[in-house]
């Protein structure tokens, strides 16, 4: 292949290939798929790995698991570690097999003698990572060779141009609910123009026709003709696509919404749980090759940030954008975390399992205290002001470096510092930070520092730059750059997108939270 640009547009894992969809520069879309070997990470006592090295080499375990290799390697495994460990890195060629293999592996220890990472992440996420590129982002190809073009901390967000379509099933039982079940009488695609450029939504095109095989073929083609980039549905995981998955099963012809052949098949099953006594469904995660099925109904995200939000927040946490349209604010948090992590070269455990520290019944009384709300005096006022803590608790975490590894270092111990010691605070963004602390790490001991916690017997490191710091600092520059670009109340900077499949406002829900 002869060197061509584009943007990534989708990372997914099909069978034991990795599949990279990228558009291009004029507008082609084309894919890379690429045979992979993914590893885990197993640590325990040096006897024990050896052992388990010789077991995996066995036959059967070839036969179950893909050719299985097994190294030494050195990693860090838990933040603020400055001592590498030996572990034992098990790779194989048939990434679908990874988690039933750390299953394995972990009942080979009796479930408590073997330590194992690299096993929870998305392989969308580490496939990426090792590339060096990241979703939506620049690229240049090169011999099959991927090369990132800008970094996915650029304040100066280039959206890429893709183009956007609206689907729509009209089945109604006779209750007057839309269900995937009901008979099907039309089908609407409403094209939507392109992210960033055009936002007006052009004429819909209705499909609508007795003869189901010919509804089917319209369709199709109208699909062809159109090629959306991304593809919007209004619940859709629950009723519209199983509706055009249950016609293209009854005329028994394919249904074409994908890239390629294969078209529908769920990524993950539909379940049921209780939470807080009330009973919630999460549907089946039907996922599109090629293009972007982005569920309204299913996507907080996207209903708060736009298309446009949603580029950006998959750009920072590495995950595909329809993984991460369906999940939660706390799981893409977490994604962030272990993508950093990744970064950092830290081992990411599989089955977290660090208790929190002891406290008597007086330090509980001091620590938990919750928030304090205060009662608003009742009626009409004017000259009312409104005051931004400008993040306030994600501030408090990157100025005052909290995280689990700088939590009471002994490197940093107020009892052994002088009692004038200077205020040990870093700097809010992270390159002011990190060049802070260097800055204190030539310095020695000349200007002592300490950073307590008030009312508590608990202070935090002012010598290295905290791991959650790191995480949620780009988190409060990216929302101070896009506040600042608000002219008045209300207006597209400020809250959520007018158009929600535009996404024509970047302040995703993330930098409010943040």
């Amino acid at each position: 292949m002869t060197e061509v640009s584009g943007w990534i547009l989708d990372c997914h894992q099909d069978g034991d290939e990795m599949v990279t969809w990228v558009k291009l520069d004029d507008c082609k879309t084309i894919s890379l798929r690429e045979k992979w070997r993914v590893a885990l990470h197993v640590s325990a006592d040096i006897n024990r790995l050896e052992q388990l090295a010789l077991w995996l080499d066995r036959a059967e375990m070839h036969y179950e698991f893909g050719e299985l290799q097994t190294r030494f390697e050195r990693h860090l495994v838990e933040l603020g570690a400055t001592r590498a460990r030996s572990v034992l890195a098990v790779s194989t060629n048939r990434p679908s097999k990874l988690k039933r293999l750390a299953e394995v592996i972990d009942a080979r220890g009796n479930w408590h003698h073997h330590e194992l990472y690299s096993v929870d992440q998305k392989m969308a996420q580490r496939h990426l990572l090792e590339k060096e590129v990241h979703p939506f982002g620049r690229i240049k190809i090169s011999n099959n060779k991927l090369t990132a073009l800008d970094s996915r901390t650029d304040m100066s967000l280039e959206l890429p141009p893709l183009t956007i379509a609206h689907l729509f099933t009209d089945c109604y039982d006779d209750h007057g609910h839309r269900t995937a079940s009901a008979s099907l009488k039309r089908i609407i695609i409403t094209p939507r123009g392109t992210l960033g450029e055009d936002e007006n939504p052009g004429n819909p095109i209705t499909i609508e026709c007795e003869n189901e095989e010919e509804m089917l073929r319209l369709l199709n083609l109208r699909m062809m003709e159109i090629d959306p980039d991304v593809l919007i549905t209004d619940a859709g995981d629950s009723i519209d696509l199983p509706a055009l998955r249950r016609l293209s099963e009854r005329v028994g012809q394919p249904l074409h919404l994908s890239r390629n052949s294969e078209d529908l098949v769920p990524r993950t099953r539909g379940r049921t749980a209780w939470s807080y006594g009330n009973l919630l469904r999460k549907e089946s995660y039907h996922a599109l090759q090629g293009r972007l099925h982005i569920d309204m109904a299913g996507s907080f995200i996207v209903r708060e940030g736009g298309i446009a939000g949603l580029l950006e927040l998959a750009r920072m946490s590495g995950l595909s954008g329809q993984d991460i349209s369906r999940l939660s604010p706390g799981s893409a948090i977490s994604a962030m975390q272990m993508r950093q992590a990744m970064e950092d070269g830290v081992l990411v455990p599989w089955k977290k399992n660090r208790p929190e520290d002891v406290k008597d019944g007086l330090e509980l009384l001091a620590a938990d205290r919750g928030g304090l709300y205060l009662e608003p005096v009742v009626g009409a006022h004017d000259t009312v002001v409104e005051l931004d803590f400008a993040s306030l608790f994600p501030s408090i975490i990157a100025t005052r470096n909290i995280s689990p590894e700088t939590m009471n270092c002994s490197c940093c111990d107020p009892k052994t510092e002088p009692s004038d010691s200077a205020d040990g605070r870093l700097p809010l963004l992270v390159a002011d930070a990190a060049a802070e602390i260097e800055h204190r790490l030539r310095a020695g001991n000349e200007i002592p520092m300490t950073m307590k916690v008030p009312e508590l017997n608990l202070h935090t490191c002012t010598l290295r730059h905290g791991f959650l710091g790191r995480v949620v600092s780009p988190i409060i520059e990216r929302r101070m750059q896009l506040k600042s670009k608000r002219q008045k109340k209300g207006d597209v900077w400020d809250g959520r997108p007018k158009c929600t499949e535009m996404g024509t406002s970047y302040l995703l829900w993330i930098y409010r939270i943040s």
